[in-house]
């Protein structure tokens, strides 16, 4: 005796085997081409390098830069080791920020960097690697200035 599984999830009830007859191979292709049909699994949250793979090597230094920079700012405000602030790390998630800390974040990016970021791009800005890029492009822009060496705060 078999139990089928439907391409619907469902279980039949036991039936008597066909020995790979017809009945299997029915089900087999209705199987086939049900997953056939359902999209590629893709991973929840891909590991994303800091890097792009177009990127110059100067813009690269430029991404270095600003992720020493956004380590040394998240190490004061959250008091966290800098291990854990890799560039998929996400404030809230994996470093442990509250909307509190996100805001003190964000006063500070700003005071760092000398520029404003608004309340529309601070909401898109989820992980660490949002935020570096983000920096990037306004100091390449001019919107924003890169100091010259990264400080701690005291």
């Amino acid at each position: 005796m078999w139990r089928w599984l439907r391409p619907d999830g469902k279980i039949e009830p036991e039936r008597p085997s066909d020995a790979g007859g017809e009945t299997t191979m029915k089900w087999a292709q209705t199987a086939i081409s049900v997953l056939n049909k359902l999209p590629a699994p893709q991973p929840a949250d891909p590991d994303l390098p800091l890097h792009d793979v177009g990127d110059t090597p100067e813009r690269r230094a430029l991404l270095e830069h600003v992720m020493t920079h956004l380590r040394i700012i998240t190490v004061d405000q959250l008091g966290i080791s800098a291990g854990r602030i890799g560039p998929n790390a996400r404030w809230i998630d994996d470093l442990g920020a509250d909307s509190l800390d996100t805001v003190e974040l964000i006063m500070a990016i700003e005071e760092e960097f000398k520029t404003s970021i608004t309340d529309e791009d601070a909401e898109k800005l989820v992980k660490v690697r949002d935020c570096v890029r983000y920096l990037a492009e306004r100091i390449e822009k001019r919107k924003a200035v890169l100091p010259a060496k990264p400080k701690a705060r005291e």
